[in-house]
């Protein structure tokens, strides 16, 4: 890119290939402006056989390339015929454009009189998209003209110059470049390994723009503290990098001037690690107006902790807020996306590595201007996170997709925000049916059979049992589901049978906590979902710690899939969730293969850890 800095030029560029003739081509520019122009040949340089032919302009025969007028270079496209042809004289290019970006088109222009027109029409359809009038009669003299548009839904827009009215018209100069150049990211993609960490750096072409002013993930701005830019070169931070879920995430990158441009980081884990880490990591970042206290401590974390953790040991965090200009907002999992919860206080027993943010929000005042809204599904996942004006609409994400149930909008008007807002998608259950079969019990009405919808609770008893019997556990499908006799699941999306089992009196129960994986798998190619099924155990006297559904890309090469699986993702379900439970895998690729597993973490009476798995790991391939 050059930059004139006084009067008008050119530069002349030379290009030579082996066994080629060499290829001349001049670039025109005026000063201050850099040689960005989209227009090919704007200056009618290399005119055809006659002058007539424009190089990658179209025109018909009336055109010619006239070398006594000029405004640069040697020859300037025009003109001269009778007012009495009807017949209009056009002068046309095509060029490829962003979509909803804003051009200026300029040129100069001499006229014996006014009459032709100059407008901008969708390559595509054909269809005019501004008509910007008529030229004036200018004495003999250049005049420049510069006009603004829009490229709307457009990909290649035609310049056009169309003479209506006769006279003798001049051109030269034409001009096509964005009203703002937009900053652009290289390379696009990038690599961070947890276990051999280092620093991203992407290199920043600024363009019009002068300063990188937010980086986001997710939607939700990382923090200065966890990028730089020095030069022209953004850098991402070991440690945030280290708090990202495995696999493809995108940044976006928001500048002073002009749209965002964004890059992807593929999060992966080396192998070669250690199958089972003693500690866990906890990280916790702080965002916005506040600090966070740990187990009580007198001393507040710093805004991005990260420490070790025994697993299963107790964490009490506490949010405090910065003075009375904020507020607690809420826990977020960055992991799986998910707002965990939105009082000030959150206590968990970690089994796994996890990093949450404490997200502090502005309090409501009357001098506010600008308010948070957070957009969340079912599971409490944030689908959206923006800052909106006051008064003004904030705009909702897609509509959510729920397997077997259909969304029916939100559950707070945000149509005038005024406040700070987490709002909830609200789903209805499908009205298909699926039949429940029970043997040895019934249902909690009394029946042995029973029609219920997708995801309904449904609540089983056993019978009774005969003299020198004593229960021992349901099985679902033949699969040993439950040991509690009195049991609630949730109606899958076929048809199910359950059965009581009674063992002697004499025999041994297993009481012990276990975890199954339903072979259901549910497969949405529309929406690019794969849902796992789970249902945990923990009976009197055991305490739950951690479950959910381990996942994990590709072939497993006959190993086991274990929370010590490098690579493998956690799918934690809240502890405070049903039994029975599911895991989505988002975003699923066509021919990409996905294993699963679920996992139960809990501790005995003793306090001991024990980590069970199920039997099965079900192994999906998206359609």
């Amino acid at each position: 890119i050059a930059t004139l800095v006084d009067g008008a030029g050119s530069v002349v560029v030379t290009v030579t290939a082996p066994g080629q003739a060499a290829g001349t081509y001049t670039v025109n520019f005026r000063a201050g402006d850099p040689a960005y122009n989209m227009v090919s040949n704007p200056s009618f340089e290399t005119a055809g056989s006659g002058g007539t032919g424009f190089s990658s302009w179209t025109a018909n025969a009336a055109w010619t390339a006239s070398s006594e007028h000029a405004y640069t270079g040697s020859s300037a496209a025009y003109t001269s015929r009778a007012t009495t042809n009807s017949q209009w004289l056009t002068l046309t290019q095509d060029i490829a454009v962003e979509k909803n970006e804003d051009y200026v088109w300029t040129f100069y222009g001499m006229s014996s009189k006014a009459g032709v027109n100059f407008r901008v029409l969708n390559a595509a359809s054909n269809a005019l998209m501004r008509n910007f009038g008529l030229c004036s009669a200018t004495a003999g003299a250049w005049k420049l003209y510069s006009f603004a548009f829009s490229s709307g839904n457009a990909a290649t827009v035609r310049l056009e110059v169309a003479d209506s009215t006769g006279g003798t018209h001049y051109f030269d100069g034409f001009d096509l470049r964005p009203a703002v150049r937009r900053a652009q990211i290289s390379p696009e993609t990038a690599e961070f390994v947890k276990n051999s960490p280092e620093a991203i750096a992407q290199t920043v072409t600024f363009n019009d723009a002068t300063a990188v002013t937010d980086v986001k993930f997710g939607g939700v701005s990382i923090g200065t503290g966890n990028y730089n830019v020095s030069g022209n070169v953004l850098t991402i931070t070991e440690e945030y990098l280290s708090t990202l879920p495995y696999g493809n995430c995108i940044f976006t990158v928001s500048f002073d001037k002009g749209k965002a441009a964004q890059f992807t980081v593929s999060v992966t884990q080396n192998s070669d690690t250690d199958p089972e880490p003693q500690d866990i990591e906890v990280t916790v970042i702080t965002l916005g107006g506040g600090t966070v206290v740990m187990n009580d401590s007198p001393t507040a974390l710093a805004a991005y902790y990260k420490d070790k953790h025994s697993v299963g040991g107790a964490v009490k965090l506490t949010a405090v807020p910065a003075g009375s200009d904020y507020v607690f907002g809420y826990w977020q999992d960055t992991a799986l996306n998910r707002i965990l919860s939105t009082a000030p206080v959150y206590e968990f027993s970690p089994a796994s590595s996890v990093t949450l943010n404490a997200v502090f929000l502005k309090a409501v005042s009357p001098d506010n201007t600008q308010f948070s809204v957070a957009f969340r599904d079912k599971s409490g996942r944030v689908l959206k996170a923006t800052s909106v004006t006051k008064n003004a609409a904030a705009q909702a994400p897609a509509n959510p997709v729920l397997t077997g149930y259909d969304f029916l909008g939100w559950d707070q008007d945000f149509s005038s925000v005024t406040d700070n807002m987490i709002v909830t998608a609200i789903y209805m259950r499908k009205v298909q049916l699926y039949t429940v079969t029970i043997t040895g019990g019934k249902l909690s009405t009394g029946e042995t059979t029973g029609a219920f919808q997708y995801d309904m609770p449904v609540t089983v008893v056993a019978n009774a049992p005969e003299t020198g019997k004593k229960f021992s556990h349901w099985k679902q499908n033949g699969t040993r589901i439950s040991t509690n006799g009195i049991y609630t699941f949730y109606m899958p999306m076929k048809n199910t049978s359950l059965e009581a089992v009674f063992v002697n009196e004499g025999d041994v129960v297993d009481s012990a906590p276990f975890i199954t994986l339903s072979g259901d798998v549910v497969i949405d190619a529309a929406n690019r979902t794969i849902m796992f099924t789970a249902n945990r155990t923990v009976p009197a006297g055991y305490t739950l710690v951690e479950s959910g559904v381990l996942l994990k890309s590709g072939s497993l090469s006959g190993a086991q899939l274990t929370v010590g699986t490098a690579g493998a993702l956690f799918g934690r379900a809240k502890n405070t969730s049903t039994d029975w439970f599911y895991v989505r895998k988002l975003g699923a690729v066509s021919g990409v293969v996905w294993n699963a597993r679920a996992y139960l973490v809990y501790k005995d009476g003793a306090g001991t850890l024990h980590t069970v798995y199920s039997a099965n790991t079900e192994t999906r391939t998206m359609e």
